[in-house]
């Protein structure tokens, strides 16, 4: 049985229909069709009710969130602190674990949202080849990136800061109050992750074509500043301050993240294979379970996309695509790189990876639109070529 009272039952359903209608207005601003935008929001929640009683049954973070958030005293602060901090608003206000559950949840559907507004910017859902539109539509629909970022935790918000972030990566030069917004977001719960955000605007800012050189650079200048004050709060956060070199905070950390529910660790491995491990792992022969196995399927179309748009970029051209994606690059690259150094085992990693993933699938998905586009004028001018022959 889901609920325990008639009240419960209530304020679930507010919190979800207010949650659908917020959906779409967000979804009409950013000019995004009605219908794919409510059948995004229902996917979503789907995979929350599963999440959330899978938690129940299982145990889990976000059950022990709402427990403190009820009962202990909560004070103010960063990382898991900041989402018991949050959590205890809703609480005190008399929601149950399901309302709550449902928060987050209408956190994480408008942030994936905005990562779809961010691929549909991409033209690779509309103008592509049906191929690389079904790749566009799968990228929204897995599971693993709306499971995790569904219940409450730093999952949903962060992906929040993500989707905001990503949308305003790709016009900065007039969306700047919402790169500063998904900073801000994302400094509550991952403020590493924030300062990565401050210095991919920072240095990929020079980079993007459409806005004049004077303010490429002002901006970059600007962005650099703020990294000046954003990245050592955010290293006294993480605790590199205790440590005389790089190899002993990443130890520290990986010793920190032990726990995560799985008992593959890549803590022990050389850095190209924790990298790939961070992203590909696990497998469906290691799979040990449906949950596992559910995520090997992931990881299978994260490999097809990766030699996809590989592919693509060689096609695309690696300058044009870097400079239409930068600010996406950097912070996926960067993200990628940097979580997978100080991730213990898969457990944490197939939660941790959606902060950094999605700006990667919409580079990649970006590169495949590009490479059509490329192919398409290279036939145009194969052809004007043929007939300026003919008529000769």
């Amino acid at each position: 049985m889901f609920y325990d009272s008639l009240n419960d039952f209530v304020q679930s359903a507010i919190v979800l229909l207010s949650g659908g209608l917020l959906c779409g207005l967000i979804g009409r601003y950013l000019k995004l069709g009605v219908a794919p935008t409510a059948c995004l929001f229902a996917w979503h929640t789907l995979l929350c009710i599963f999440f959330a009683y899978y938690v129940l049954v299982n145990g889990g973070d976000a059950f022990a969130y709402f427990m403190r958030a009820k009962f202990d005293h909560v004070a103010f602060d960063f990382g898991t602190e900041y989402v018991v901090w949050l959590t205890s608003f809703p609480v005190s206000w008399g929601m149950t674990y399901w309302s709550a559950t449902f928060l987050y949840n209408v956190i994480g559907a408008v942030g994936l949202t905005f990562f779809f507004a961010a691929i549909n910017e991409s033209k690779v859902l509309t103008e592509a080849g049906w191929f690389a539109k079904l790749l566009g539509i799968l990228c929204l629909l897995l599971p693993s990136l709306s499971f995790w970022t569904s219940g409450i935790g730093k999952d949903a918000i962060a992906f929040l800061a993500v989707g905001i972030f990503l949308w305003a990566s790709l016009h900065i030069g007039r969306r700047q109050p919402a790169a500063v917004a998904a900073v801000l977001i994302m400094l509550g719960v991952r403020p590493h992750m924030a300062a990565l955000m401050v210095l991919s605007v920072a240095a990929g800012t020079v980079f993007v074509a459409e806005i004049r050189a004077t303010v490429r650079f002002s901006a970059a200048a600007l962005g650099t500043a703020a990294a000046v004050f954003a990245v050592p709060f955010a290293l006294v956060y993480a605790g590199t301050t205790q440590f005389t070199s790089l190899e002993d905070y990443i130890s520290d950390r990986q010793e920190t993240n032990l726990g995560g529910g799985s008992s593959v660790e890549i803590s022990e491995m050389n850095p190209v294979m924790r990298l790939l491990s961070f992203m590909y792992r696990p497998l469906p022969n290691e799979a040990a379970g449906l949950d596992q196995l559910a995520a090997s399927l992931d990881n299978v179309f994260l490999i097809l996309l990766t030699l996809v748009g590989l592919v693509a970029l060689y096609r695309a051209g690696f300058i044009q695509t870097f400079r239409r994606y930068s600010i996406a690059s950097l912070f996926g690259a960067g993200g990628v790189i940097l979580l997978s150094q100080v991730t213990a085992n898969l457990g944490l990693a197939s939660r941790q990876k959606w902060m950094a993933v999605p700006a990667l699938m919409l580079v990649a998905l970006g590169a495949l639109r590009m490479a059509a586009e490329a192919r398409a004028q290279e036939k145009s001018r194969r052809y004007q070529l043929a007939a300026a022959r003919a008529l000769r």
